[in-house]
């Protein structure tokens, strides 16, 4: 994908975190969620997900050490107890919340979107691949996921 395309997932989002601000879910900004093991959860995302993760490199170090990161164990976007990638955050991220309200909102959320992920990957030649996020491969290892037939350079 060169800079000048609009990176597909961009809409899906927008229409996703507006659908759960109609329902008052929101990130509390606590950072819990970020610490894998001792929140225990693994994160998972799909191939258009990790390859956008991929190329998001932090700008900052993270709090994690290389070591929690390579482990699955924190994320490596994490600093200060804050995302760094927010813009950027996989789905399973947008439907973790720690208040009861939000989590209600994913619950009921999560096959539809999922659902809808899915589909995008279909509509956009990317072959559906839905495992641990973590840890992040390159971004050009990602890329060879697509179907021959649409390749997005």
């Amino acid at each position: 994908m060169s800079e000048s395309e609009t990176d597909p997932l961009d809409a899906f989002y927008l229409a996703l975190d507006q659908a759960l601000a109609e329902r008052h879910a929101d990130c509390s900004g606590c950072g819990k969620c970020c610490h894998f093991e001792k929140a225990g959860h693994i994160l998972y995302a799909s191939s258009l997900e990790r390859r956008r993760l991929a190329r998001a490199i932090p700008v900052e170090p993270p709090d994690a050490s290389p070591e929690q990161i390579a482990a699955g164990e924190r994320c490596p976007f994490q600093k200060d107890n804050r995302c760094m990638a927010q813009n950027v955050r996989t789905l399973g991220c947008r439907l973790h919340f720690c208040q009861e309200e939000g989590n209600a909102a994913a619950e009921e959320f999560a096959e539809v979107w999922h659902r809808k992920l899915k589909q995008l990957h279909e509509e956009v030649g990317m072959a559906w691949d839905y495992r641990p996020a973590l840890p992040l491969p390159a971004a050009n290892e990602i890329k060879n996921t697509f179907r021959p037939e649409k390749v997005v350079p």
